[in-house]
């Protein structure tokens, strides 16, 4: 049984399957779309590798087990802290939760990934793998909603959003759209700043600024927008029943389904780290919005060490 799976680039990022060939139309042989189907005893060959699969998966789980359990700990912990900020904005504040305002729609939809992010964990806890997914992209896409309702650049999809209009809601490339609009503009405020800084012969300022147009830059890189899309398709993939994102079930070699809990602890493994991405990019969004509430430092102080955490878990006890 397979599952997608993230292969390195060798630039530093997740590289994906090559693109699809182009189809060509042909006549369709009925016939050969077809499979005669005739009813047999199990052969003993498959017995014998169901018993040696068997086997295998006690030895992974070993192993793999208490690695999964220590993840998912980690995951219930972030979350946990983005619950108990989030919920101290309604309990100690005087913001109209109902009310047409960005600040209460930055707290309403860092709410949804929260939940969306324990939705998902729930499933991965009880051994089951691409179950997940469709959780995971509903929170992937809420992060993303988050980041363009609280900038102050997008009035308009705030407003969208608010509105709730049956044909007009904010869709996913609408936010992604945002998105772009904002680095854009990040982008060019720096510019800007630097041309500021050149003027008044500020060296250290045009240093300073020069840094983060270079990161900004890699926003551009193949390396990590393949990243992000990588992520995203596993998700659509799983999402949108697929073929590639059923077949993570199905071994034809032992002739049988995961319809449960999967068996091999490997592919469990596998979407646990899956979900464990999902989890830190909750933590930076979330992190971020809420932080306009709390105090200055807040997302330095509490928000950032649990991500460095979860970064040094995944090298120590690594699943995949």
């Amino acid at each position: 049984m397979t599952t997608p799976r993230r292969r390195s680039s060798g630039r530093g990022g997740p590289r994906l399957a090559p693109e699809a060939p182009t189809i060509i139309e042909t006549p369709l042989d009925e016939n050969a779309l077809n499979a005669p189907v005739t009813w047999r005893e199990l052969p003993h060959a498959v017995k014998r590798q169901r018993a040696i699969a068997g086997l295998e998966n006690q030895r992974a789980m070993a192993v793999l087990r208490p690695r999964m359990e220590q993840h998912l700990r980690a995951y219930t912990m972030v979350l946990d802290a983005l619950d108990e900020a989030h919920g101290r904005i309604a309990d100690e504040t005087d913001l109209d939760l109902e009310a047409d305002s960005r600040q209460a729609a930055v707290w309403m939809v860092a709410g949804a990934c929260i939940g969306s992010a324990r939705a998902a964990l729930a499933p991965l806890g009880a051994g089951f793998g691409a179950e997940a997914v469709t959780q995971e992209r509903a929170a992937h896409e809420a992060t993303r909603l988050l980041g363009a309702l609280a900038d102050e650049g997008e009035a308009e999809l705030l407003r969208r959003w608010l509105d709730d209009g049956d044909r007009t809601w904010v869709r996913p490339y609408v936010t992604r759209d945002a998105d772009e609009r904002q680095r854009t503009r990040l982008r060019e405020a720096m510019t800007a700043a630097k041309d500021e800084a050149l003027a008044a012969g500020n060296a250290e300022r045009v240093a300073a600024i020069d840094v983060s147009l270079q990161v900004a830059s890699s926003w551009n890189d193949a390396a990590l927008s393949t990243g992000t899309r990588q992520v995203y398709d596993v998700m659509s993939r799983v999402g949108h029943s697929r073929r590639s994102g059923i077949s993570h079930a199905v071994s034809a070699e032992l002739r049988q389904m995961a319809t449960g809990p999967h068996p091999d602890p490997r592919i469990r493994a596998e979407y646990v780290d899956h979900g464990g991405l999902i989890v830190e990019e909750i933590a930076i969004a979330v992190g971020d919005a809420l932080d306009r509430f709390h105090k200055h430092d807040w997302y330095t102080q509490e928000v950032w060490p649990l991500i460095l955490a979860m970064t040094a878990l995944r090298d120590a006890a690594p699943l995949i």
